[in-house]
């Protein structure tokens, strides 16, 4: 008498995305239609990305799962305005001038961060970060 294991994993990864640049709504539809489980209900995954402004593409770099700090709402449309709108962000806290504005680049994040410098604050720069909650399918980009 001879048994078989079979062991199926369907659990999808973004990992397959990697290398790869698509436009926002390909890379939407994409994440949106994979298989993919959080260790908990209450998880989401965190995604980083870099958004190249001239050729409208996305390219996946890395994610992380963690519970949610926030409630999800934002529409795909609102997710794409906001990608458009800069590939990075700059806040700046802790001085006498506070805030939080988008950059496309070296020249313009580092006006920035010379600005926030120089006001005494903290300045700290992030690339786009989409939450991607896979339970529900929703996105939203900080």
């Amino acid at each position: 008498m001879v048994f078989g294991l079979v062991s199926c994993n369907d659990n999808e990864s973004l990992d397959t995305l990697t290398d790869t640049k698509m436009s926002p709504d390909e890379f939407f539809s994409k994440v949106a239609a994979m298989d993919i489980q959080t260790s908990n209900d209450e998880n989401v995954l965190y995604i980083d990305v870099k958004y190249d402004k001239k050729n409208n593409t996305i390219e996946y770099l890395s994610s992380i799962e963690a519970e949610a700090d926030f409630f999800v709402l934002d529409s795909e449309a609102d997710i794409q305005r906001r990608i458009e709108e800069s590939a990075y962000e700059v806040t700046c806290k802790g001085g006498t001038d506070e805030f939080t504005k988008g950059c496309d680049g070296k020249f313009s994040c580092g006006k920035l961060i010379y600005k926030c410098l120089q006001s005494g604050s903290c300045a700290t720069i992030c690339q786009n970060r989409i939450t991607y909650a896979p339970q529900n399918r929703t996105f939203y980009i900080e």
